[in-house]
């Protein structure tokens, strides 16, 4: 798949030495269109940002599965006609 964006703190304007090792997390999100192509977007209160919804992937699922399970936890809908974009990697602290 087609690494489209690595994102590191200094790209978002934090200055955190980088550590000496980083523990992966893998994580899917979705952009996901109502009947109006509107797009369903979370605020992050504590941060103060917008993210897209979905989240980590658990022990068993695969990518597929952790985001209908996101989806339907964060904004109460079934997904279906889901195609991969592509991949984001973020190395934060």
């Amino acid at each position: 798949m087609k690494l489209l964006k690595t994102i590191r703190d200094k790209d978002l304007g934090l200055d955190f030495a980088e550590p000496s090792v980083y523990r992966e997390r893998k994580a899917s999100r979705a952009l996901v269109f109502d009947k109006d192509n509107n797009i369903a977007l979370l605020h992050a209160k504590n941060k103060s940002y917008h993210k897209l919804p979905g989240g980590g992937i658990e022990d068993g699922e695969d990518i597929i599965q952790a985001l209908r399970r996101e989806a339907m936890e964060e904004i109460g809908c079934e997904i279906d006609n889901i195609k991969e974009l592509g991949i984001v990697e973020e190395y934060r602290n």
